[in-house]
């Protein structure tokens, strides 16, 4: 049976400046292998901004990939699959009879205390405060020697403390994030012992996901100094080949993935975790699924990946 192309919009917020301007880094070559592909599929548009969308899946001045461009134009465009790349949609967005993956209401799910409210058996123990005396109440009950106090909001390691629970310094808590969405004050994952074969010490390990397939698998390990495993505070990115991520692992994986599905089939997310004395343990979900830089040798297969979750979406 010949296969039927779908009307696939790629929705991201307006550019400050070109419309090329957010694809010219070290993930370029992806992005444009991905666009190029799928171009080549399916019908497929940018849309830009919440002013773009008319509702019931129509969106306005689409933009239209060309040449390795990305080309503006007053084109109204009906999508049968909205990829919802940048956080747009209010929560509660109409988009029948369009189909929207990355959904605001999976972006909420992924929001971390609400992640950890859904299924606390994979975390370590969590307490969300909104208060410095909360804040020093929770403290009290956590059994770790090293707690992590994080913004609950909190994007690319930004105001992650790790302390000593003898040595905690509040005044680094910054208080506008703290009183509006609240901090979580988190048991620490001693991953020191690392993961054989793949780290020797302390790390972060993220495994992608596009539907129910393992797109990307990389691990994440801090700078001299520092237990935050974030590449924007330094840390180093390895990537893993997706048939050595270890069995005991993969187990884990799978049991997270089958509680996620429960509620949210078909879903597009990345998984952050840290193995430690007594296993695998979730540090959050993402319901962002970043693209692989140039030298991943897994390109092709997040991009077929992530193209089939387009294109079979119901």
């Amino acid at each position: 049976m010949k296969r039927i192309s779908r009307n696939i919009i790629m929705w991201l917020k307006e550019p400050t400046e070109g419309l090329n301007t957010n694809f010219i880094n070290k993930k370029s070559k992806a992005y444009h292998k991905f666009f190029n592909k799928i171009n080549k599929r399916d019908n497929f548009r940018f849309g830009y901004g919440l002013n773009s969308y008319e509702g019931k899946g129509i969106f306005n001045n689409v933009a239209i990939y060309k040449n390795n461009k990305i080309i503006r134009t007053k084109e109204k465009f009906k999508a049968d699959v909205i990829y919802q790349y940048s956080s747009i949609a209010p929560i509660g967005l109409k988009t029948k009879p369009a189909i929207m993956t990355n959904s605001s209401e999976f972006r909420e799910f992924c929001i971390k205390i609400n992640a950890y409210n859904y299924m606390p058996q994979f975390f370590p123990r969590t307490f969300l405060v909104k208060t410095k005396k909360e804040m020093t109440e929770a403290i009290k009950k956590i059994a770790t020697d090293k707690v992590v106090l994080k913004p609950n909001y909190g994007k690319n390691g930004e105001d992650v403390n790790i302390f000593e629970k003898s040595r905690i310094n509040l005044n680094l808590i910054p208080l506008n994030k703290l009183h509006s969405g609240g901090f979580l004050v988190q048991e620490f994952i001693d991953t020191s012992k690392g993961i054989p074969k793949i780290a020797k010490s302390h790390h972060d390990l993220r495994i992608i996901t596009h539907g129910n397939k393992i797109s990307l698998c990389h691990i994440r390990q801090p700078q001299t100094g520092s237990l935050i495993g974030n590449s924007h505070k330094g840390a180093s990115i390895k990537e893993i080949q997706i048939d050595k991520i270890p069995k005991f692992i993969l187990n884990f994986y799978k049991e997270v993935h089958k509680k996620i599905i429960k509620k949210y089939p078909n879903p597009l997310y990345s998984m952050d975790l840290g193995v430690g004395d007594d296993g695998p343990k979730l540090i959050e979900l993402n319901s962002h699924t970043a693209f692989p830089g140039d030298n991943f040798k897994c390109m092709n297969i997040f991009i077929d990946n992530l193209i089939e979750h387009l294109e079979n979406i119901k």
